[in-house]
């Protein structure tokens, strides 16, 4: 923390129960959620602008059409379909289960790639095998250790939720 930093910490500290410093706080956070809100708004115009442009355009329209066909097409085809029943797979497993189908994913892509390249690598060729081996350690510990990522991805996760609600208020 700079010295200006530790004076206005003290200064907080020393005032933090008056009236003045109360009011100045409210209006400052009114202020602040103010200047967003017009941020929002001016972004929100500029897109509706920009659409406006986009729809008007021989191009744009040309592209809406395709996009729309594309998404018919996506919705009826077999690849939707597979993808579909492969979501719905992977939901019905528990979260260790898929930690470890996720992580043994990466560690199939590592391998693919290492196999592909023959290990063979740029030099430092040493530190490069050193970290492409460190990766597939990491990879072989956290398919170990799936159940306890789990766990503590639900507590870091949790964790993070409730600190946004209380960004909130």
């Amino acid at each position: 923390m700079s010295e200006l930093s530790h004076a206005a910490a003290r200064w907080r500290a020393i005032a933090a129960g008056s009236v003045m410093v109360r009011a100045v706080d409210r209006r400052a956070r009114r202020g602040l959620a103010e200047r967003r809100d017009d941020r929002r708004r001016e972004i929100v115009a500029a897109d509706q602008r920009l659409a406006a442009m986009f729809d008007a355009s021989a191009v744009g329209r040309s592209l809406v059409r395709v996009c729309e066909e594309l998404g018919v097409s996506w919705r009826r085809s077999y690849a939707a379909g597979a993808a579909q029943t492969m979501r719905s797979r992977v939901a019905r497993l528990s979260l260790p289960q898929r930690v470890r189908s996720a992580t043994l994913l990466l560690l199939t892509a590592v391998v693919v790639h290492l196999l592909m390249t023959g290990f063979d690598a740029p030099e430092p060729t040493v530190l490069a095998r050193a970290t492409w081996t460190a990766i597939a350690g990491g990879l072989v510990a956290v398919i170990a250790a799936a159940g306890h990522v789990a766990a503590a991805w639900v507590d870091f996760s949790s964790r993070g939720h409730a600190d946004r609600e209380g960004e909130r208020e």
